[in-house]
C-alpha cells in the first residue's frame, strides 16, 4: 500500500448495505403487479369463450411473481463470489435443459418449449448474462491452467485461440438448440446478450485491442445468419409477407390480422384510452397475454398508459446500466449491464412487434406477459444483480490506481 485512504463506495448513494436498490425493486413490483391485472383483462375474454376459469392465468402469473422473488432470493444468497465459481456450471446445466427439451419435451402450437412447467430457454438469459460476465473476468493465466491436458501439451499459439473461440462456440451451440424447439424469438435475445456484453467489456477481454472489429464482423454475421433463418423458413416467409401487407383484402382477415387489430386498438384508444376491461382486440388477438400484451395496454389505458409502462421498463433497464457504471469489478459491472441490457432489449423488441413495426417472433414484455419462467428469469437476474451489488458496498475503494490491480484486471488475451 503506498498510504492511501480508502474511501466510501459511490455506489452507497444508491443502494443499501445489502446492496438492495429502492428504484429498481419497487419498479420491478409495480410492473409485476399490474402484470396480474393486464393478463386477467387481457386473456378472460378467450377462457370464457373456451369455457377455461378465468381467474387461472392470473393465478399462475401471482404464483410467477412469487417463485421470481423466491428465485431473487436464492440468488442473492449465494453472493457474489459463488456465482462467479459456479457461473460455467449454471451455464452447461441450462444448456442440458434446452437439450433435454427437445427429447422430453411437451409441444404446443407447433413447438417443443416446455419442460414439465418451465421453459428453459428462458432460464438461458440470465445464465448467458452470468456465463459473459464471468468469462469477462477469468485471467489467461489462470485459464491456461485450468486447460491443463490436452490442451496445455498442445502448440501455445493454440490456447488463446482456444480461450477466444469457446464462448462463440457456445453461444452459436445455444442458438441452435433454441432454434430446433423452434423459438426464434427467445434465440435472439440470448445472442443479443452476448452481442451487447461483447461491446460492454467482453470483447476487450477475449479479442484484445482489436476487439471493436471482431465484435464487428460477428455482428454482421448474425445479422445475416438472421437473414437466412427468417426467409428459410416458408411459413416466416408467408409471416413477414402478411405483415408488410396486412391491409390488403387478402390477408386482413386472414395471417395479418394480428397487426391490423393492433394498429385499430391504437387508432381508437386515444391519450386516455377506452377504459378497464373494455378494450376488444384482445377478444381477437390469439396471443393478447403474452406477444401482443401492450396492444391491451394502449387500447384501454391510452397513450398515457402505455408511455408510462414503457417508463417503467426503461427505468430498470438504464439503472441497472448506471449502477454497473460505478462498480469497480468487471464482473460485477457486466452483471449489472447485461441484465438491463436484456430487459431493455427484450422490452424494445415486443413494444416494437404490438407497435407494428416488426413482424410477430414470440417475446414476453418483461414482467407484464404471461409467463411464469420469464418471471423465474428476471427474479434470478436482479438477485444476481443485488449479489454483486452487495459485494461492491463492501468492498473499499482506494484512491491511488496502483492498489487497484485485483483479481478483476487481469491480463488480455493478446498479452499471453
Amino acid at each position: 500500500m503506498d498510504g492511501a485512504t480508502p474511501v466510501r463506495s459511490k455506489l452507497r448513494k444508491y443502494v443499501t448495505d445489502r446492496g438492495a436498490d429502492a428504484c429498481v425493486v419497487i419498479t420491478s413490483l409495480l410492473l409485476a403487479l399490474f402484470g396480474i391485472f393486464v393478463v386477467f383483462d387481457a386473456s378472460f375474454a378467450s377462457d370464457l369463450s373456451s369455457g377455461q376459469a378465468v381467474w387461472r392465468k392470473p393465478l399462475e402469473h401471482a404464483l410467477g411473481i412469487g417463485a421470481g422473488i423466491i428465485a431473487y432470493w436464492i440468488a442473492f444468497k449465494m453472493g457474489s463470489e459463488k456465482l462467479r465459481r459456479t457461473a460455467f456450471f449454471w451455464f452447461l446445466l441450462g444448456i442440458g435443459l434446452c437439450v433435454a427439451v427437445l427429447f422430453f419435451g411437451t409441444e404446443a402450437w407447433g413447438a417443443k418449449r416446455r419442460l414439465f412447467v418451465f421453459q428453459p430457454a428462458e432460464l438461458m438469459k440470465p445464465a448467458m448474462v452470468l456465463f459473459c460476465a464471468y468469462y469477462a473476468s477469468l485471467a489467461l493465466p489462470s485459464f491456461r491452467k485450468k486447460c491443463r491436458g490436452i490442451i496445455a501439451k498442445l502448440d501455445g499459439r493454440f490456447v488463446p485461440f482456444f480461450v477466444r473461440a469457446l464462448p462463440l462456440v457456445l453461444v452459436a451451440a445455444v442458438f441452435v438448440l433454441i432454434e430446433l424447439e423452434p423459438d426464434l424469438g427467445t434465440g435472439m435475445i440470448v445472442v443479443g446478450i452476448f452481442l451487447g456484453m461483447l461491446f460492454m467489456g467482453l470483447g476487450k477481454k477475449i479479442f484484445g485491442t482489436k476487439y471493436v472489429h471482431f465484435t464487428a464482423g460477428i455482428v454482421i454475421l448474425g445479422l445475416v445468419a438472421f437473414g437466412v433463418l427468417a426467409f428459410g423458413k416458408g411459413y416466416r416467409v408467408d409471416r413477414l409477407t402478411s405483415f408488410f401487407n396486412r391491409w390488403e383484402p387478402a390477408y386482413v382477415d386472414g395471417a395479418g390480422h394480428q397487426p391490423a387489430l393492433a394498429e385499430k386498438a391504437y387508432a381508437i384508444a386515444g391519450p386516455g384510452g377506452v377504459g378497464p376491461l373494455k378494450g376488444i382486440a384482445k377478444q381477437k388477438l390469439p396471443a393478447a397475454d403474452t406477444d401482443f400484451v401492450f396492444v391491451t395496454i394502449g387500447e384501454e389505458f391510452g397513450l398515457v398508459g402505455g408511455l408510462l409502462v414503457i417508463a417503467g421498463l426503461a427505468v430498470i433497464s438504464f439503472r441497472l446500466i448506471f449502477l454497473g457504471s460505478l462498480c469497480t469489478s468487471l464482473f460485477a459491472k457486466l452483471i449489472l449491464a447485461g441484465t438491463g441490457w436484456w430487459l431493455g432489449l427484450q422490452s424494445a423488441f415486443n413494444l416494437a412487434v404490438a407497435g407494428v413495426l416488426v413482424p410477430s417472433v414470440g417475446i414476453p414484455l418483461p414482467f407484464l406477459s404471461d409467463g411464469s419462467t420469464s418471471l423465474v428469469a428476471i427474479g434470478i437476474a436482479l438477485g444476481m444483480c443485488q449479489a454483486v451489488l452487495a459485494r461492491e458496498v463492501e468492498r473499499k475503494v482506494k484512491r491511488a490506481p496502483s492498489v487497484d490491480r485485483g483479481r478483476d484486471r487481469w491480463a488480455h488475451i493478446s498479452g499471453a
